[in-house]
């Protein structure tokens, strides 16, 4: 930021000690121009420029998330809450203006400026800073959203995946689902459940509320961090089983409300993740379930159905 002060140290720069020259047109007195001390506004301009500039990042931000459609549920809060943390980064550009006030102005030199010079380079300083701190927010939130973008992040397992099917999965077609999922961790619950899989108990464990983890006691099986998308709000789970015997579990993690998105895990029997893909979820919440007329096929419909065939291909 001491590198944009040049425009204003410019505006009173002398060699030698600074002399105001009031100059007399015709004889009558008047002077060609008012000069102010620089000295005395350096810590307000540090403090306008350090404010304005957070501000623009937080607000661009902010009103990009909201144009995307997607906002957080508090995200108001952020019209009172940015406004306060933009004046106290602003009193603490004050402070750092009167800390660098003797580096930047030696004694004696660059005192008093023209006003008017003061005010347009002070202007074109702001400017310099805030508008860039606005596309960087703005360019944040897109990237965000680029990112929460639905898609199959990785099918290890080399599952068959069908999108949006036929109806023959759809809600209405119930009865040709068998299992459905259990809720194996919820944000109000006070204690998860314990989950049996294999001959063996585990229950789910959100760390931070971002952190998703699958713990036998005190052993982690399994880890997924979602901290790059939202926080977590329920995790479901369905154990699932191939034609030829082989065992998975399905995991899918409701994120934030607001968000309209879930991400699908499903773990192999040593809990090594072999399929991730981020779902799209048009309600709350949606299902998912194991179909009763073949083995290893795995339909969630959170807005409109998906197949995922865990069987090998012929």
């Amino acid at each position: 930021m001491l590198s944009g002060f040049g425009l204003l140290c410019g505006a009173g720069r002398r060699s030698g000690t600074v002399t105001v020259i009031n100059s007399i047109v015709r004889g009558n007195g008047s002077s060609l121009g008012t000069t102010i001390s620089l000295a005395r506004r350096l810590p307000g301009v540090f403090a306008a420029v350090a404010g304005l500039t957070v501000l623009s990042y937080l607000m661009s931000g902010l009103l990009m998330e909201i144009a995307i459609g997607r906002p957080s549920s508090t995200a108001a809060i952020g019209f009172i809450f940015f406004p306060i943390a933009s004046l106290i980064v602003a009193g603490i550009g004050y402070v750092v203006g009167l800390v660098a006030r003797p580096f930047l102005l030696r004694r004696g030199e660059r005192d008093r400026v023209d006003s008017a010079k003061l005010r347009r380079n002070s202007v074109l300083t702001i400017i310099v800073f805030a508008i860039p701190a606005g596309i960087a927010g703005a360019m944040h939130m897109v990237r965000v959203e680029r990112h929460n973008e639905p898609r199959l992040i990785s099918n290890t397992g080399a599952f068959e995946v069908h999108a949006y099917p036929s109806k023959d999965y759809s809600k209405e077609a119930a009865p040709a689902l068998g299992i459905r999922s259990t809720q194996i961790w919820h944000f109000n619950a006070v204690e998860p459940p314990q989950t049996t899989w294999l001959d063996r108990e585990f229950a789910a464990n959100v760390v931070d509320g971002r952190v998703l983890e699958l713990k036998a006691g005190s052993t982690v099986l399994a880890s997924y961090d979602l901290r790059s998308y939202s926080y977590i709000t329920e995790v479901d789970a369905l154990p699932i089983r191939s034609s030829r015997g082989d065992d998975f579990l399905a995991v899918l993690v409701h994120l934030r409300a607001t968000s309209y998105r879930s991400m699908l895990l499903i773990y192999d029997d040593h809990f090594n993740p072999v399929y991730e893909q981020l779902l799209e979820r048009c309600g709350l919440t949606g299902y998912m379930a194991a179909t009763s007329e073949r083995e290893g096929v795995l339909v969630v419909d959170l807005c409109g159905p998906v197949i995922i065939d865990t069987n090998p291909y012929p």
